[in-house]
């Protein structure tokens, strides 16, 4: 639920070690991560010098294929969904001829189960060309364009002043408890973003205020989904939307966050816990 990335790098050569294999869910890869813009696995934040990632074929096929993992001896398959953002349904297992023939023969769930219907397949080809073509390319150069600028104007977001202009003894305050509310963005290189509101009434609240007032599709990640605390709500990124509306929902999501979560008296932001810094320090170290 924190939409980051594994360091699959490291859980590979772990494997290889110690004479495991892992299997890679691609769910939240195919699509939107692949060779063509390996870059935006770790740019979103920061500034990358392109000169590192040559250009290549083999957009949108996941993030094994942006790291050139897709052959590692520790790797037994890949899942890739269709549900997501090819927007069909399905799933395809992606791995060597021997696992391919074990799953057809003692693989229950695939024996017992009826085959897709032509009109699917067609779909999901259809859906593969687009992820893989250069139309697939500018949509995700303009998705993570999107992603970039939502997170620089929610980092460059701060809690207003009580007063204007603060006193001397208010601007201390006022730069904690600006901090505190731009910490409240977990770190994600995806278009599938996150921003804490801990308690589950506090998250209902706002995720309802910015669909029911302002139109857009956000909804509350609540306990017990993810531990007390930690409820979020989460955000997509489409290729589709704009960034006047990206602008518009920073500003409506700080506005209704100051409103409901910030004290009256002395601007710090109260609803902080401790579970939830160390949780993004964990997100940010897995980076």
């Amino acid at each position: 639920m924190d939409e980051n990335v594994a360091p699959l790098q490291q859980i590979l050569e772990t494997a290889q070690k110690f004479g495991a294999v892992v299997i890679v869910d691609e769910a939240h890869g195919l699509g939107v991560f692949g060779r063509t813009n390996a870059r935006d696995l770790w740019s979103v934040d920061n500034s990358t010098d392109d000169t590192k990632f040559l250009p290549e074929s083999g957009g949108g096929t996941g993030v094994l294929a942006a790291l050139h993992l897709e052959h590692h001896p520790a790797l037994l398959c890949s899942v890739h969904t269709f549900g997501k953002a090819a927007g069909c349904h399905g799933a395809v297992i992606c791995g060597s001829r021997t696992l391919v023939n074990y799953l057809l023969n003692f693989a229950k769930p695939l024996v017992y189960s009826t085959a897709l219907p032509l009109h699917s397949l067609v779909c999901i080809g259809c859906a593969y060309d687009t992820i893989t073509g250069s139309s697939g390319d500018e949509k995700r150069a303009r998705v993570f364009r999107l992603v970039r600028l939502f997170r620089r104007l929610f980092q460059n977001s701060s809690v207003p002043p009580q007063h204007t202009p603060p006193p001397p003894g208010e601007i201390q305050q006022h730069n904690a408890a600006s901090n505190r509310l731009r910490s409240l963005l977990l770190p994600s290189p995806s278009p599938i973003q996150s921003v804490l509101i801990p308690g589950n009434q506090a998250c209902i609240t706002i995720a309802t205020q910015l669909r029911n007032n302002y139109g857009f599709d956000v909804y509350p990640i609540r306990s017990p989904t993810v531990p007390k605390g930690l409820e979020r709500i989460r955000i997509i990124l489409h290729s589709h939307n704009t960034p006047q509306e990206v602008t518009s929902l920073v500003s409506m999501l700080h506005q209704h966050i100051v409103t409901l979560l910030v004290t009256n008296d002395d601007h710090s932001v109260r609803f902080i816990p401790e579970a939830a810094r160390n949780h993004q320090h964990m997100a940010k170290s897995r980076l």
